[in-house]
């Protein structure tokens, strides 16, 4: 499976620390470094992937941009990409346990989230019953470190509603309704139904967990992927 990571400090840096917390990784395509990102504003606005009030900072403009970036990416090359944040980890088995599950999903399928750093909402029973998973990542950093040499076996469930990103592989189709769904991307409070809270809009990943209802998402339980 091809990666494409995102990283805010430099690439060289980001380099040895993937490498060193996910031995197992095969192939690569992209390590992107948020400094080092050329976009103006003006031009992220100027193409509607923003409202023009938006309130991200230029760090979550710049990392939201190269979500897009990727989703068209998967779009012009009209196979699946894969993104992942910044501090993920990997199980040992990521690459095997990913491509069965792929070829268990419903040809149609969206969006797939190897992992997730907040609770989710997903459904049994071709998403007939919803239920909400409760997780968490506050285990010690050693912990977390031996999550690499772990061979992990996951399922894919519907996913209706989740928070944050770490990891996920888009289609091409997954791709087209991301960007006809999320941009422009606006102000917005939503209600985050596992915790019953309103939420503020303040990072993609919050742009994303509000549509995964209207689309063919799913999340791997348990992860194959987590954030240290």
């Amino acid at each position: 499976m091809n990666c494409n990571i995102i990283k805010k400090n430099e690439i060289s840096s980001s380099l040895v620390n993937f490498t060193v917390n996910n031995g197992t990784i095969e192939e690569r395509d992209v390590i992107f470094s948020l400094e080092n990102q050329k976009v103006s504003k003006e031009y992220l606005f100027r193409n509607n992937f923003f409202a023009p009030d938006l309130n991200y900072g230029t760090d979550e403009l710049i990392r939201a941009y190269l979500h897009f970036y990727v989703w068209e990416m998967a779009i012009k090359k009209n196979e699946p990409v894969s993104l992942f944040e910044d501090g993920v980890i990997f199980c040992k088995n990521f690459h095997e346990e990913s491509r069965r599950i792929i070829s268990k999903l419903h040809p149609d399928w969206d969006v797939l989230l190897w992992g997730h750093d907040s609770d989710i909402i997903f459904g049994l029973g071709d998403g007939r019953m919803p239920i909400v998973g409760y997780f968490t990542n506050k285990s010690p950093n050693a912990d977390l470190e031996r999550f690499s040499g772990r061979n992990v076996a996951s399922s894919a469930f519907q996913l209706l509603e989740a928070s944050g990103v770490i990891g996920y592989s888009v289609s091409a189709k997954g791709a087209r309704a991301l960007l006809r769904q999320c941009t422009p991307i606006k102000n917005s409070v939503d209600l985050f139904k596992p915790s019953g809270k309103y939420v503020k809009n303040a990072s993609i990943g919050h742009v994303m967990g509000c549509n995964y209802v209207n689309m063919q998402s799913y999340s791997c339980i348990p992860p194959l992927c987590i954030k240290k």
